[in-house]
């Protein structure tokens, strides 16, 4: 009752048919991340986490913005703690898995950038895993979309664009990625919105964009117009 927010942000089916819902709480001071697992009736799975919820540390900032599945059922979240986008991967317990980047969790550094924010995440067949969001420039304070690719243990794929991270570059201005899927081919369906020219100082324009990134980590040329729609 006295936390001020309490959202639910995203929520995947695990292979076993239960439910697991993320997202964060605030209290007015700062946040703290969650995921809930629900049985098939919609009640708090009591083997998972504490009574079905594992809850994330206090303080930083922590949001968990999306949630996917992989192979072996493990849950896993991405979303910010201190303004940096992270990955946290879950054991069946909803325990942090210390196979996984550091302690359960990798925190990701995008060259050139002054804060990152991720906003959806896509386990792949092999476990590898997409996180996209929007990252601002250190250079020029502008936000711009950003597609990463980790490796299944929770380190950056250096066979996927720059080392693991492809900025996206909608357009000349601010652009987000805020949804991802797979194409039947195997390839990459990125969805945002990206800002227009506008002349209101305060309230700026926006359209939505598609792309379709190949594996490789380079936007597909065929797609659209020289890769966007």
């Amino acid at each position: 009752p006295a936390i001020y927010i309490n959202a639910g942000r995203d929520a995947v089916f695990g292979n076993d048919g239960l439910l697991y819902v993320c997202g964060y709480t605030y209290d007015y001071t700062d946040n703290q991340g969650f995921v809930y697992c629900l049985d098939e009736n919609g009640f708090e799975y009591p083997y998972f986490g504490n009574n079905g919820v594992a809850l994330s540390e206090y303080g930083g900032g922590i949001v968990y913005e999306a949630i996917d599945i992989d192979s072996y059922g493990r849950p896993i979240v991405t979303g910010y703690l201190n303004d940096t986008v992270f990955v946290r991967r879950f054991n069946l317990a909803g325990i942090p898995d210390p196979n996984f980047g550091e302690n359960g969790t990798l925190k990701i550094d995008i060259p050139g950038s002054l804060f990152s924010f991720a906003y959806d995440i896509k386990v792949l067949p092999d476990n590898k895993i997409l996180v996209s969001g929007f990252r601002i420039d250190l250079e020029t304070s502008m936000q711009k979309a950003f597609l990463v690719r980790l490796t299944a243990n929770g380190s950056l794929d250096s066979t996927f664009g720059n080392g693991g991270v492809l900025i996206l570059n909608v357009g000349p201005l601010a652009d987000f990625a805020n949804a991802i899927d797979i194409a039947p081919d195997g390839n990459y369906i990125i969805a945002g919105h990206s800002e227009l020219p506008s002349n209101d100082e305060v309230l700026p324009r926006y359209e939505s964009f598609v792309t379709r990134v190949k594996t490789d980590g380079t936007i597909d040329s065929s797609f659209g117009t020289n890769g966007f729609t």
